[in-house]
Formats: C-alpha cells, sequence, structure tokens
C-alpha cells in the first residue's frame, strides 16, 4: 500500500459494540497490528464479548528489533555522511581560500563550519528519537525527530531571510546608480573587446582551484540532498527531509555565488541580486512547509487522509472483520501511531500476520 516508510506504533481504546463505555482496565488486551508495535483492538460483531488476540509477527522479538536496528542503522549513516562531507568542505574551502587570497571562499568556509554545527543537531535529534523506550517516554522518542525537524526549518528560515535581505540591499544600490552601470557596462565590453578577455577585476591567485573547489562543493551538496531526500520519503521522516533541503540550500548559495561572478563577468550586474532573491523564496518555502509540518506533529495533529485510507482499505479486506471504524493516527518522526476500532465475528480466526504484511 505504500505504507512501509512509516514505522507504526501504540494504541489504546477497546469497547462494546452498539456501547459508549469503555471496558475494564484489566479486559483491554491490546493486539499488535503493524510493522512496530501499532495495536489494533478487536470487538465482536455481536453479543457481549470482546475478542481479543495478541498478534507478535510472524518472527520473534528478537528478529522484529534487529530488522529495526539494521533500518536505523542505514538512516543514521546518511546523517553521518552529511557530518562529514560538511567537516570536509569547511577543510576545503578554508585551505583554498589562504592559497587563492579569496576572503569570499573564506567566509564560504566559515559558513560550512556552521553546517558542521547543524548536520550534528541533525545526527543527534535522529540517534535520541530512535532511543528504547523508558518509563518517562513510554510511547517512545519520536518526537525529537520532529524538534529537530523544527530547529532545521528555522534555520533555512534565517538563511533565506539573509539571502534576500542581502540581494535586496544590493539590487536597491545597484537601481539608484543605474547611468553609472550603464557607464561601466559600456567600458567593460570596450575594454573586453581591447584585451580579449583579459583581466576582468578579479584578482585570484588560482582562479582554477577556486573555481574547481566550488564546482565541487554544489555537486557534493546537490547529491547530498538527493540521497537524503530519497531516504526521508522513504523513511516517512520530516527531519531528514528538513536536513535534505539544509544541504540544497548550500549548493544553491553556491550557485548563486557563480552567477553573480558571470553576471559580473558580462557586465550585467543585476543578475546576481535577482537571482539571490529567486533563490532566497526557494529556500523560505521548503523551511515554511517542513517548519508547518514539524509543529503539526509536535500537536499531535491527525495523520491525513492520504495516510489513513490505505489503511482501512486494507483491514477491510482481510476475512472476517465486519466492520473498522474510528481509525485515527498521529505522527512523532518517522513513527506513525494508530488507534482503530475493528468487528469481527465472534471466535472467527483473523489473519492478522496478512494484514501486517500489506500495511
Amino acid at each position: 500500500m505504500g505504507l512501509r516508510s512509516l514505522r507504526l506504533a501504540v494504541l489504546r481504546h477497546v469497547y462494546f459494540v452498539g456501547q459508549s463505555e469503555f471496558l475494564p482496565q484489566q479486559n483491554r488486551n491490546l493486539s499488535a497490528v503493524a510493522r512496530h508495535t501499532a495495536v489494533i483492538c478487536l470487538t465482536e460483531h455481536q453479543s457481549h464479548s470482546v475478542i481479543f488476540r495478541r498478534w507478535h509477527g510472524g518472527h520473534s522479538h528478537e528478529d522484529h528489533h534487529q530488522h529495526l536496528r539494521e533500518e536505523g542503522g542505514s538512516a543514521e549513516g546518511i546523517f553521518r555522511l552529511g557530518l562529514a562531507a560538511d567537516v570536509a568542505l569547511s577543510i576545503g574551502k578554508a585551505f583554498t581560500g589562504y592559497v587563492c587570497g579569496s576572503t569570499a571562499i573564506i567566509a564560504d568556509a566559515a559558513h560550512s563550519a556552521t553546517d558542521v554545527v547543524l548536520s550534528g543537531v541533525a545526527l543527534w535529534s535522529y540517534r535520541a528519537a530512535n532511543a528504547p523506550k523508558d518509563e518517562e517516554h513510554p510511547y517512545g522518542h519520536g518526537k525529537f525527530e520532529s524538534l529537530g525537524a523544527l530547529g532545521i526549518s528555522a534555520m533555512l528560515v534565517g538563511t533565506a531571510g539573509g539571502i534576500g535581505w542581502h540581494a535586496f540591499e544590493i539590487l536597491q544600490g545597484l537601481l539608484a546608480s543605474t547611468p553609472d552601470i550603464v557607464n561601466h557596462t559600456l567600458e567593460h565590453h570596450h575594454n573586453h573587446n581591447q584585451y580579449h578577455g583579459g583581466h576582468h577585476g578579479f584578482d585570484l591567485d588560482h582562479p582554477v582551484l577556486a573555481l574547481s573547489m566550488t564546482i565541487l562543493s554544489i555537486s557534493v551538496k546537490e547529491g547530498l540532498y538527493w540521497i537524503t531526500r530519497r531516504a526521508g520519503e522513504k523513511e516517512g521522516s520530516g527531519l531528514m527531509k528538513a536536513n535534505a533541503w539544509h544541504h540544497r540550500a548550500d549548493a544553491i548559495s553556491s550557485i548563486v555565488a557563480l552567477i553573480g561572478i558571470g553576471g559580473s563577468l558580462l557586465g550585467i550586474p543585476f543578475v546576481d541580486p535577482l537571482a539571490g532573491l529567486v533563490v532566497s523564496g526557494m529556500i523560505m518555502k521548503a523551511g515554511i512547509e517542513a517548519g508547518y509540518q514539524s509543529v503539526m506533529e509536535l500537536v499531535d495533529a491527525g495523520a491525513p487522509s492520504s495516510i489513513l485510507m490505505p489503511i482501512r482499505e486494507t483491514i477491510t479486506q482481510v476475512e472476517g472483520i465486519m466492520g473498522c471504524h474510528r481509525l485515527r493516527g498521529r505522527k512523532a518522526g518517522s513513527f506513525l501511531y494508530l488507534d482503530v476500532h475493528i468487528e469481527i465475528l465472534l471466535f472467527h480466526a483473523v489473519p492478522l500476520r496478512w494484514t501486517r504484511e500489506r500495511i
């Protein structure tokens, strides 16, 4: 049903068909229904008894937890990869900026150093979210993912605001001095024709090295974006999706710098701030969307019907299930907690293992 990316977990209400009272506490034996620890409560279709079936799946708990550890290790490896890449790029940019005598590249290295901190926060949030349940957190620690995603979203919005404000100030300055820019552009073309592309006002000791480092940074960051985004979609993790956009924001910022250099070389200074405004809007949109989703998870907003409807269809396809109602869900990071009431025939064996595998 396309829901393997969501790890399902606990729920708890069981009641008689046709009655509004809840069962006594001692009768609330819950039945697991999902890949992780999800619970479906089974009630009979007619009579006054409730049929409970505790389902542990088709494998041992040891195998199940081993599977989750392998999944978590794979996802954690992506966070580690992003952190290692940020460290390497920060060192590489600092060295390149020093050798080339470029303050812009050195400033970019400082920005990459802040990315190291952000990637470290993302890794910590993911590890905290996947910690085992304890007495203080009986439902697990999944919302640490949501908190981490909210923090990264705030950083994205701040980055977008900084890029946009800087671009706006440059654009204002250019508009205020438009006649001078026209004269400068004409002079630039005259010099270009006279000297055939000689010196263009950029005093770099090793321009090829500087350009190569910038292109490498863009390639690495864009690659990390796609790797992290796909993993986030597979895991259903808002934290990974937000971190993916953090990588893309860095790549796009470097692209804007290249566009600005190209525009200056061509005598078109307006290209740089205009590109900056467009990029600012893209990053701002991604940050707001990721932040909104994180807030909805933190306040226990209901799962959308696009997630719940396929689960309902799967449950009702099981032989012996007479009805399914009050299906509700809420996300906590990459975990989905479900609450559902299911009516079954008295003493009817329901193939819960088949249901779990379909979900």
